[in-house]
């Protein structure tokens, strides 16, 4: 029978010999029928330092620490005297229980539940109908509700209005399925302020695969939220204000060019000869052209969806038309192949791959002629911009010199291809493909 205990059972005579022993013991201690009615404090250590030390301890209970093979156990000891009939001792029983797993597991919870209560995170349980069972100091700190407030209720009590309601359909749809939910809400503080918070809810499942509570795990994010309204914010100021300098540079400039223009034919148009009132007319349609493109390109730029919701095509012959006039060169432009749909990001990385490209040989190139090809087909996109400037040598640019490093990260961005060609002296050719099969890899 007492081989059937897990418990280590051992019992000592009067004389504290061993007198019996059970499976569980004879195996963690050595013990064999051999060592029955030897003294105890003879035994193999660590066992005969503890009977040494408890031979004439009539009655005792605790926990025991006991270094068995080099590894450290924990037991719960219980030590009782063996009386007969008459009351008269008969021996010792020791009982000794390892619990040592289990001192481990509470120690692992003890460790849990001081993170729980420190985290910087609000960390919220709920029964299965939502009701709060326990949430830590953070989310009291966060809501301004203390626990006894919060106890028992629903988390629908820092309902703000501002979260739609979809948002809580699919939190319920997603955790009841046995999934986790990721997302936001837009919720209300005791104080009615609002605050914005990340989350992570999660059904807690039991070993028969039931749900029996759910967790949820939140950060505050509103200060990282306002930063990025602000960053928002920043940025569209900037983007107004670039496109104030460009309407002012190009479209501002462009039309006083043809009104000095067409003020001078009006005054002149008596005495200048017709050739020089045809080559100045032809002068103020360049002029118009280009400013028409710069106003259409600034347009596009001020409405949100306007570069995605116009061809490539399209947006470069508008480029090159407002760039006509702030160039001597002979800008050449060519279109080929069928007209098809691009992705929006590669469409704009590639419109911004011209724009930037064209700009340096205007600035810097001091080209005659510049030529922008576009071929597309079934396989992909093909952008050159060519000119017969000064060059450059691309092994010597440093940092973003030209902007080429801006030019690889969109072109590195849409897994297209960039070749830069340039020698001083002989004229620049930069080269973006992009292929089809890129987007299927």
């Amino acid at each position: 029978m007492l081989d059937n205990i897990a418990d280590l059972v051992i019992v000592l005579d009067p004389n504290g010999h061993l007198a019996d022993f059970n499976q569980a013991a004879g195996q963690t201690c050595g013990l064999t029928p051999s060592h029955l009615g030897l003294p105890a404090v003879q035994l193999a250590e660590p066992w005969a330092s503890l009977f040494r030390e408890h031979i004439a301890t009539t009655y005792q209970e605790g926990e025991l620490e006991l270094d068995i093979q080099n590894v450290r156990h924990i037991f719960n000891l219980k030590i009782s005297t063996l009386m007969d009939n008459r009351k008269r001792a008969v021996g010792k029983l020791f009982l000794l229980l390892d619990i040592t797993e289990q001192k481990h597991i509470q120690a692992q919870i003890q460790k849990l539940s001081v993170a729980v209560e420190q985290s910087p995170a609000s960390i919220i349980i709920t029964d299965t109908d939502g009701r709060i069972e326990y949430v830590n100091p953070r989310f009291c700190q966060i809501t301004g509700y203390s626990m006894q407030e919060i106890i028992g209720k629903n988390p629908r009590l820092l309902k703000s209005g501002q979260t739609p309601l979809k948002t809580y359909q699919e939190l319920w749809a997603t955790i009841r399925s046995g999934k986790e939910w990721r997302g936001e809400f837009i919720n209300r503080r005791k104080d009615g302020t609002f605050y914005t918070e990340s989350a992570v809810i999660a059904p807690i499942i039991d070993a028969q695969r039931n749900i029996t509570h759910y967790l949820a795990i939140k950060e505050d994010i509103s200060e990282l939220k306002e930063l990025q309204r602000r960053d928002v914010e920043r940025a569209a100021l900037e983007e107004r204000q670039r496109l104030a300098r460009d309407l002012h540079d190009a479209v501002s400039q462009t039309l006083f060019s043809a009104r000095l223009t067409t003020e001078m034919l009006i005054r002149q148009k008596a005495i200048l000869p017709q050739e020089t009132i045809w080559s100045h007319l032809a002068h103020l349609h360049r002029l118009l052209v280009s400013a028409m493109g710069e106003m259409r390109i600034l347009l596009l730029e001020l409405r949100p969806d306007g570069l995605v919701n116009t061809d490539l095509p399209t947006l470069l012959i508008h480029l090159t038309d407002a760039l006509g006039t702030r160039t001597e060169a002979i800008l050449n432009r060519t279109l080929e192949g069928e007209q098809k749909s691009l992705p929006d990001n590669v469409k704009i990385a590639l419109y911004r791959i011209a724009q930037e490209a064209l700009n340096n040989v205007i600035k810097h190139a001091r080209a005659t002629q510049i030529n922008l090809a576009l071929q597309m087909d079934e396989d992909g996109t093909k952008l050159e911009i060519r000119d017969n400037g000064c060059g450059f040598n691309p092994q010597m640019t440093v940092g973003d010199h030209l902007g080429l490093s801006i030019m690889r990260e969109r072109a590195e961005e849409i897994g297209a291809t960039l070749n830069i060609h340039s020698t001083p002296g002989r004229g620049t050719c930069i080269t973006c493909v992009w292929k089809e099969r890129n987007q299927n890899e």
